[in-house]
């Protein structure tokens, strides 16, 4: 991700949300059929509630100005029209582009302008008029998720008009629910390392046992969370993350990421820097997301990545940001999101996990992700309604164990 200040390479230097400005591709042939592609438009599935809540109820959304009618069995012809699509910066929006911005633009005839605005995403949303948002659609992982709808920077969703949802994993439609947007993508935690050490890591505690007297490692440095998750799903002592719910369990953790925290040669934000540290033998292995870290090591015969069997991970919603009157159109870009041709070519592209149970992933990651809801339940995706009232605590803590 990415990501936001939940993963900083994608968080802008300059807080800008430049724009990546797209011609339409109206290709004469695409890649996947007509019949591949073609959306359909009908009832919803039963109804998740909210992160924390797990009854609350989706309203019908609005035809916003701009959008054209749907055609039923297909998606309409938007074009000359654009809708714009706030995500992740990096390797995560260079693959949007690639991959769902382009299959959208092919087959309705929209523009999808893609901003990989980052963790500049809510401020750029908060700071503009209501009625006049910056985006249209807004990439949420559980923090933002959490705030925006705290903050009402979301409008909400109408179900019955996303029918791909009906094949998206119960476990990640329940998490946090359907009513402000729909869970779309992610990654887990795991370990990018230079294969040049001659060993591959599987646990999270073989960043502890300096095998070689030298193995450096570096760890996301930018917001507390994901570490800390690290740190939790290492100790084993509680199922997965549970720690970090329970103040009695917090010194364990905090005391975990200090063990790590004597190894650490780079706290870092920034992948790039990552990349950059283990080709040159600064570090050896590091933290890191499994979209960034197997696209790297795809690239790259000096880079490998694992996914440890325990770990944790984060999971996206997009959703219609408050103001836009795209309501239509975007909750056809939602449905196209989840769509499994659209969700297997984003697989591809960007290696992020996908939540349509019928899309296929390439060779590199289809064993690093889970494939049924019982494996889903294995891996640990924060709850911030539980994390909020100790959320300055660990990050104070953090920034102490990195100084």
């Amino acid at each position: 991700m990415r990501n936001s200040s939940t993963v900083s390479e994608s968080k802008r230097t300059d807080g800008s949300s430049d724009r990546v400005n797209r011609r339409k591709v109206l290709a004469a042939t695409a890649g996947l059929s007509a019949t591949a592609l073609a959306g359909c438009v009908g009832g919803g599935p039963s109804q998740g509630g909210e992160e924390g809540n797990a009854t609350d109820e989706t309203t019908e959304g609005s035809q916003g100005s701009g959008d054209a009618t749907t055609t039923s069995g297909e998606y309409p012809d938007y074009s000359g029209n654009t809708l714009t699509v706030a995500t992740w910066a990096g390797i995560y929006a260079e693959a949007f582009e690639k991959s769902v911005a382009r299959m959208f633009e092919e087959r309705t005839g929209a523009n999808v302008e893609v901003a990989p605005a980052g963790g500049s995403i809510l401020t750029e949303i908060q700071s503009a008029p209501e009625d006049n948002p910056p985006y249209d659609i807004a990439a949420a992982e559980g923090f933002f998720y959490w705030q925006g709808r705290n903050e009402n920077l979301f409008q909400e969703i109408d179900t019955s008009k996303i029918s791909n949802l009906d094949n998206v994993y119960s476990y990640l439609k329940d998490l946090r629910g359907t009513k402000y947007g729909v869970p779309t993508d992610g990654s887990l935690e795991g370990i990018v390392y230079n294969t040049n050490v001659g060993w591959e890591p599987t646990t999270w505690t073989d960043l502890l046992s300096d095998k070689q007297g030298t193995d450096r490692i570096g760890f996301e440095g930018a917001w507390y969370i994901y570490p800390m998750e690290v740190a939790a799903v290492s100790l084993d002592n509680k199922t997965g993350i549970q720690e970090l719910y329970d103040e009695q369990s917090h010194q364990a953790v905090l005391d975990r990421l200090r063990e790590f925290g004597q190894n650490v040669e780079l706290w870092t934000g920034s992948f790039a820097e990552i990349e950059t540290s283990l080709k040159q033998g600064i570090i050896n292995f590091s933290m890191w997301y499994s979209g960034m870290g197997n696209a790297a090591a795809s690239q790259q015969e000096q880079l490998g990545f694992v996914t440890p069997d325990k770990t944790a991970g984060y999971l996206d919603h997009y959703c219609p940001v408050r103001g836009s009157e795209k309501t239509q159109m975007a909750h056809d870009f939602l449905n196209h999101m989840i769509d499994p041709a659209v969700q297997s070519e984003w697989a591809k592209t960007g290696y992020v996990f996908t939540t349509n149970k019928e899309a296929t992933y390439p060779e590199q990651t289809k064993s690093q992700y889970p494939s049924s809801n019982s494996e889903w339940k294995q891996v640990s995706i924060a709850d911030f309604t539980k994390l909020s009232e100790y959320s300055s605590m660990f990050s104070s803590k953090f920034q102490e164990i990195k100084g």
